[in-house]
């Protein structure tokens, strides 16, 4: 099976600007975006102990 290779922030990168561009709010906020890295790294943290 094959998968295409894509730049896995090129839609967020994409979205941030068109959002900027257009005057409106992105998809995903940084209040959103701090959540999923505060989960993240607790996920990390509980896997190493």
């Amino acid at each position: 099976m094959e998968f295409p290779a894509n730049e896995p922030y090129e839609g967020e990168i994409g979205n941030f600007v068109d959002a900027i561009t257009t005057h409106r709010a992105p998809e995903v906020d940084g209040r959103e975006g701090l959540r999923k890295v505060e989960l993240l790294t607790e996920a990390v943290a509980r896997a190493g102990s």
